[in-house]
């Protein structure tokens, strides 16, 4: 008897998301290929919709949370055949990490101390933590070009271009400032500008979303990703779903408020 297909949850497709945002700063994807897997995943409903997303990207499906135990036919399959933790093949004991731990932590007192965390951000599908995050956006990328931004409910990522080093991208993620993690060096793409954002539009789009999609009072916003149009104007692609297990719809909105797409959920 056939195996059911097992349903992808919210937190996978936000990981396949993150390994697409990653193999795009990384160059491994065009912005094309970047857009059009990041459209794929947020509808998908399946785990099996989910995994050709990455095959060419990462490294196993247990990365990402894309195991399926059923698959193999039993949860101890899965445990006989993964590999036992890196401190027992290696054979390095307790003794050398708590002194690796010791040292570390002598080296930050010495230095001063770790750089405070910032305040964190809040929810930023609101008007207040939205605007809170384009302001410094706007503060750190005015005038720069940016590639896409990806708004989740407390973080955010941006790619843009190093304005010191064309062709190269960096990726910089908010959690109450912008920090630059990661760059690489990449051609051309489509850009827009920070300051091009209207905060108010962009939680109109949020507002708007689950009434387009036919969803209940329920419905919550997974994530808004911004894109730069035809004209180089910021496009909101907001995507929403009714539950955890349930799949994603996606409202295409652009600069100016107006709907240009709605993707039911499937």
């Amino acid at each position: 008897m056939p195996q059911p297909r097992a349903r992808a949850s919210d937190d996978q497709r936000t990981a396949i998301l993150h390994a697409l945002d990653a193999a795009f700063t990384d160059g491994r994807l065009s912005s094309f290929e970047h857009f059009e897997r990041t459209r794929t995943a947020t509808r998908a409903r399946f785990i099996d919709e989910l995994r050709p997303l990455v095959a060419d990207l990462q490294g196993t499906d247990a990365d990402l949370g894309l195991d399926d135990p059923k698959e193999d036919g039993s949860a101890d399959a899965d445990r006989r055949e993964r590999p036992r933790p890196w401190w027992r093949r290696t054979g390095v004991v307790a003794g050398g990490i708590i002194a690796v731990l010791v040292v570390a932590g002598i080296a930050v007192a010495a230095s001063g101390g770790p750089d405070p965390e910032p305040e964190p951000p809040g929810p930023l599908h609101t008007l207040d933590g939205m605007t809170r995050m384009l302001d410094a956006a706007e503060d750190e990328f005015a005038g720069q070009d940016i590639d896409s931004m990806s708004i989740y409910g407390d973080n955010a990522v941006l790619l843009n271009e190093d304005p010191a080093r064309p062709g190269t991208r960096l990726t910089h993620s908010f959690r109450g400032e912008w920090k630059e993690t990661a760059f690489s060096s990449r051609t051309d793409s489509p850009t827009f500008r920070v300051e091009d954002i209207d905060p108010s539009v962009v939680m109109g789009a949020i507002d708007a979303a689950p009434g387009e999609l036919d969803m209940d009072d329920d419905a919550s916003t997974s994530h808004v990703s911004v894109y730069p149009d035809a004209l180089g104007e910021p496009e909101f692609v907001v995507n929403v779903s009714e539950g955890p297990s349930e799949p994603l719809g996606s409202v295409t909105v652009g600069g100016d408020g107006q709907i240009r797409e709605v993707s039911e959920p499937r």
